[in-house]
């Protein structure tokens, strides 16, 4: 949560682009440029629009870089995270910046393996992205998996 909180790089301009929180391994200490990060965020993006989702949930939203441009192709779209200001951000996105208000949007505090708790929703797809790397087991990502499908309608 704390790592979500320094905010060491947002672009004011363009809040779709907030990685803040996102360690670079290659270079411990030193923040991911801009770049790299958009063209990751921006393939990431255009293989899930391939699929053409209408209800989406993504499991571990982060700051929001695959929700804020995924979310506007759906009819709904929920966002979980278990960092209170990761939510916090991306509400204030959607409600907020004129570019990105997204009424369809909802925001939950949520761990990725309780995706059940989103059945009601009526899902078509489920995103777990760059939050995989942190489960702490390959026992946990099955039951990610496994929650995840039974969420699908």
């Amino acid at each position: 949560d704390e790592a979500y909180a320094v905010r060491d790089a947002l672009d004011e301009s363009d809040p779709s682009l907030n990685f803040s929180g996102y360690g670079n391994s290659y270079t411990p200490g030193r923040v991911h440029r801009p770049e790299v990060v958009r063209e990751w965020v921006e393939t990431i993006c255009a293989r899930i629009a391939g699929l053409q989702p209408k209800r989406a949930l993504e499991l571990g939203c982060g700051n929001g870089m695959i929700l804020l441009r995924v979310a506007k192709l759906c009819e709904r779209y929920v966002g979980t995270d278990l960092s209170a200001n990761a939510v916090d951000y991306v509400r204030d996105v959607i409600t907020q910046h004129p570019d990105f208000i997204l009424p369809h949007c909802g925001l939950d505090i949520a761990g990725a393996h309780e995706a059940t708790r989103f059945a009601n929703e009526r899902l078509d797809t489920v995103v777990c992205n760059g939050v995989s790397m942190y489960f702490p087991s390959a026992d946990y990502l099955t039951s990610v998996v496994e929650n995840s499908l039974s969420a699908l309608e």
